[in-house]
């Protein structure tokens, strides 16, 4: 499966442009680690959800 995160290069190389103003990066950078860490969480949840039906249809 491909999630979005993953696909970040181009606003990686946007935060280096030199034009860029501080709260333009600051806004990147807090965007790019939000949404790594909403797609990390979306994932375990999907994964804990799969396995307690998983648990229950044995039950």
């Amino acid at each position: 499966m491909l999630y979005p995160s993953h696909s970040h290069s181009g606003s990686i190389t946007f935060i280096h442009n030199k034009n860029a103003s501080p709260d333009l990066h600051r806004f990147w950078h807090f965007y790019y680690r939000f949404s790594e860490s909403f797609f990390i969480i979306l994932q375990m949840l999907l994964l804990f959800r799969r396995c307690c039906l998983h648990q229950v249809r044995i039950s």
